[in-house]
């Protein structure tokens, strides 16, 4: 009798380890599937309509004039991406210099830790939000030497575009320069995503078409005869281009 109930002792022990071991083992197969945070990169290919952006490269922009550029910059700033639910992912310290110049081209960035899951639109602001906006102490691309910072009270410059167009009353080409900042010109886009555009621990680009022509001409077309002799920081001219900004980006 005793030998039995021992028999039945044991083996009530030995099932309970061996439940303990299954749920361990499950517990660690379930831990091990939880996806690796990934890598998304974005890239910012420009354009001018249809054709490929190239410094000192003759264009016609919407307003009919010839126009030309020798510096194409701005701000990119928190970037966001949002899942089904309206949860995000907000980068921190999110703000990149993309720009096109004699010296120096930067067109990308990375996300360096982007948790998985399934996400639905992209979100990002062209310029500098009002927090940094006033403290040009900063570092990175805010830095005062990347030369898009005019000082503490007027703050940083979101975007700049600088170039000539053919002036057709004086025959001849004229210089344009727009630098736009101040808070009211700062401007947000959200783009959707393609359907069921998820992270699972691999790396992902996102590549943007960025079209330049967009900027003097959709919605509010510029006359650069009128506004582009010299810079325009805020104000009406400003506010126009910066509505623009709004239209010159999609995802390719």
């Amino acid at each position: 009798m005793k030998s039995r109930f021992t028999f039945g002792k044991n083996l009530s022990a030995a099932f309970l380890l061996v439940l303990a071991l299954f749920s361990w083992s499950c517990s660690d197969d379930d831990e091990s599937t939880v996806a690796e945070p990934s890598q998304v990169t974005l890239a910012f290919q420009h354009t001018f309509n249809t054709q490929p952006f190239a410094l000192e490269q003759e264009y016609t922009n919407a307003h009919g004039h010839r126009v030309k550029f020798h510096a194409f910059r701005y701000y990119i700033s928190n970037v966001k991406l949002t899942r089904p639910d309206g949860t995000t992912y907000e980068e921190p310290n999110s703000y990149h210099l993309i720009e096109r110049t004699a010296d120096h081209t930067q067109e990308s960035f990375t996300l360096p830790d982007v948790p998985a899951g399934t996400y639905t639109t992209l979100t990002f602001s062209v310029g500098v939000d009002p927090a940094s906006n006033h403290s040009t102490d900063q570092v990175g691309d805010l830095d005062p030497n990347q030369n898009m910072a005019w000082d503490w009270d007027t703050g940083y410059k979101f975007l700049v575009a600088e170039g000539q167009y053919f002036n057709t009353s004086e025959g001849a080409f004229k210089n344009f320069l727009y630098h736009i900042g101040h808070d009211a010109n700062y401007r947000t886009i959200t783009l959707a995503l393609p359907s069921n555009w998820g992270l699972t621990g691999e790396n992902r680009t996102l590549d943007l078409l960025t079209n330049s022509r967009t900027l003097f001409g959709g919605p509010n077309v510029i006359d650069l005869s009128a506004t582009g002799f010299s810079s325009v920081m805020g104000g009406a001219n400003a506010a126009l281009v910066a509505d623009n900004i709004r239209q010159m980006f999609q995802l390719k």
